[in-house]
């Protein structure tokens, strides 16, 4: 059994989940070894990655129960959330976590200006 302790609904654990997808299963492997997966086995698309946060797990079950992170450049995850803007009519984003204030000084000066340029 791996050092993680994984229960869905009592009924599915880690040792005994098969994933809905080939990324998940990829996930759910490396978490039976006791290891975290890769960096870029996280990618959901272009810049956007799942992951964990302290009040979610890394959603192997596959109900969209983890955090995502926009990682890349200001201009690549500007040009992402303005994709998102075009393609699905995004129009507000809720950003929250537990930044280091050097991190939410860099996002108020370079991407926060970006993004307010989205749909002019």
């Amino acid at each position: 059994m791996s050092q993680f302790n994984v229960k869905h609904n009592g009924e599915q654990s880690l040792d005994n989940f098969q994933a809905p997808d080939a990324q998940r299963q990829e996930w759910v492997n490396y978490l039976r070894k006791g290891q975290l997966p890769p960096f870029e086995s996280l990618r959901l698309e272009d810049n956007l990655f799942a992951g964990m946060s302290a009040w979610s797990s890394l959603d192997i079950f596959g109900f969209a129960s983890s955090a995502s992170y926009f990682v890349g450049t200001p201009e690549n995850i500007a040009a992402q959330i303005e994709t998102y803007h075009k393609e699905a009519g995004l129009t507000a984003l809720i950003m929250s976590g537990w930044p280091l204030i050097d991190e939410a000084e860099n996002v108020a000066k370079l991407l926060i200006p970006l993004m307010n340029q989205i749909g002019e």
